[in-house]
């Protein structure tokens, strides 16, 4: 391993922990886990370019995150009306980002629901937790548009080179 390397690791180590620490004091204890676990997803779709449709990805990763957020919270209401929801949201979302084969963005989403699921929020909290996951998102853009940002550009310069 040489030292590259480790610096990245830690600084990635350093991020989630500082992530989740904040969650965890602005949007409480409840909350903790979709901090971490969104800042697991800015590092992990560093991995691909979403710059090129970076609006239309923010506006449905906000909008599958609020969803997941609402169904974690309804599911928890009715045990049976709960596996259906269960069953049928893990489906979907597995089935609408796993359809390519480049790196799945599906396990960050399905981690979230999961963690939304284990520690459930009351009525009074749900505002503040979709108020987390939303700001999430806006977290993960912006990993996007500040590393992100020539690499487009970059790989095409070297396609029309080739």
């Amino acid at each position: 391993m040489d030292e590259k390397t480790v610096k990245e690791s830690l600084l990635k180590a350093l991020f989630i922990a500082i992530t989740q620490m904040t969650y965890a004091k602005v949007f409480g204890m409840n909350n903790m886990l979709v901090g971490m676990i969104m800042a697991m997803g800015a590092i992990s779709f560093l991995m691909r370019d979403l710059t090129a449709a970076l609006l239309y990805r923010a506006t449905t990763f906000l909008i599958l995150n609020v969803l997941l957020g609402i169904l974690s919270y309804i599911s928890i209401i009715n045990i049976w009306a709960g596996i259906l929801i269960n069953f049928s949201t893990i489906f979907i979302t597995t089935y609408i980002y796993m359809n390519d084969f480049r790196m799945p963005t599906s396990y960050i989403f399905l981690m979230s629901y999961i963690f939304m699921w284990a520690m459930p929020v009351n009525l009074n909290e749900l505002p503040n937790r979709l108020l987390a996951i939303s700001l999430s998102i806006f977290i993960i853009m912006l990993a996007q548009i500040i590393f992100n940002r020539n690499k487009f550009k970059k790989e095409s310069n070297l396609i029309i080179t080739d």
